[in-house]
């Protein structure tokens, strides 16, 4: 071969080499374009992007409270993980409504079922969550921190609300069951120190101290209205009522048994005055008859004066368990006489002394009530 025709076939060659180059610069030029379109409309274009997800039990990657609705809370990873049994997921766009201009109209998606959505910041932090449980479902958000900060759920009683600090605790909740709705206030150990309810058509209110126990308590039923003040430690309650057709009725108790009570009626007003052994000690009363009755240890009557409106006055003085007794009235019959009964451990024996404008006579009775000696 002729140093004319080993040229002629190096300028083929390289004829062919540079016809081989610009078809692959052409190949990846293109390959670059269709990449930087995608991640243009990926990234500065796009509305949002539905990621496939992956539920998976991880407990301890959330902070505060356990979920409200179970221990085994799904955690959701991103798209770009891979789920099990396939490969990388990808994360279809969805255009803007520039982008979607020319393009084919869509029948719109009307109905979208899953058993739980989750929502995520920026960081991949779950936010929100909405998922479908054993007793039904319900909705959770939560912080920065990942604790739980609003819960919604139907139980097993109905519906429940729950509101928690930035530390998981429990501070609001609010139920609706099919006996009424309550909402009750939380301090910061979740103790119950208000309470609000409409149970069973009768609305009420607790308040409770910091070891739970009720200090307040308003009740509203059919029949009646109560309120009632407790001390710490039971020590001292009042207990204010008005009960339909009985009038209001005020109760003052002590650490003890010991027990005052004011009431009020259309017959009058009263009050009592109860001993440490739960025995009426002092009796008040004024309406037709105002009395003050003075009673011992046992609950007898020792002392009682009265007062008839349109009658006598009298005083009746009574012994140690019943043995003998003085009764002194004033004020009897037309004449408006006065009249000392005293009598002996029998109440029939004794002495009886009557004076009055019209006549005076003394009388003596023996232990079966006749009289054995009389003056005049």
């Amino acid at each position: 071969m002729t140093t004319d025709q080993r040229l002629e076939k190096l300028e083929r060659e390289l004829a062919n080499a540079k016809r081989r180059n610009r078809r692959l610069m052409i190949g990846a030029a293109v390959c670059l374009g269709m990449i930087l379109a995608w991640e243009f409309f990926a990234q500065s274009g796009r509305i949002g992007t539905v990621q496939a997800v992956e539920p998976t039990t991880a407990p301890a990657q959330r902070k505060g409270r356990p979920w409200p609705w179970g221990e085994d809370a799904p955690v959701f990873r991103k798209a770009s993980d891979t789920l099990q049994g396939s490969g990388p997921t990808t994360a279809p766009t969805l255009l803007t409504d520039e982008q979607m201009k020319g393009l084919p109209p869509r029948e719109p998606v009307k109905v979208i079922r899953a058993t739980a959505f989750v929502l995520v910041d920026d960081e991949g932090r779950e936010r929100a969550k909405l998922e479908m449980r054993k007793d039904g479902p319900g909705l959770a958000f939560y912080d920065q921190n990942g604790s739980p900060r609003a819960t919604l759920g139907v139980e097993v009683f109905g519906m429940s609300l729950v509101l928690a600090d930035e530390n998981g605790k429990a501070r609001v909740m609010q139920t609706v069951g099919k006996d009424g709705p309550t909402l009750s206030l939380l301090d910061k150990n979740e103790k119950p120190r208000v309470c609000l309810g409409y149970v069973k058509a009768e609305p009420s209110l607790d308040l409770f101290d910091a070891n739970g126990e009720p200090r307040v308590e308003l009740a509203t039923t059919k029949d009646g209205t109560w309120l009632s003040l407790s001390g710490e430690e039971g020590k001292g309650k009042a207990d204010l009522s008005v009960v339909n057709d009985v009038g209001p009725n005020l109760c003052l108790f002590g650490k003890g048994k010991g027990m005052a009570t004011l009431n009020a009626d259309t017959n009058g007003a009263g009050m009592r005055l109860t001993g440490l052994n739960a025995k009426h000690k002092v009796a008040l009363s004024a309406g037709e008859i105002s009395d003050i009755v003075l009673y011992d240890d046992s609950g007898k009557v020792r002392v009682k004066a009265s007062v008839f409106d349109d009658g006598p006055a009298s005083l009746l003085l009574t012994g140690q368990k019943g043995k003998g007794s003085a009764n002194l009235i004033a004020g009897l019959g037309e004449a408006m006489g006065a009249s000392l009964c005293l009598r002996d451990e029998t109440e029939r024996g004794g002495f009886m002394l009557f004076s009055s404008k019209v006549e005076s006579w003394l009388r003596q009775f023996d232990e079966k009530g006749k009289v054995i000696w009389h003056a005049p």
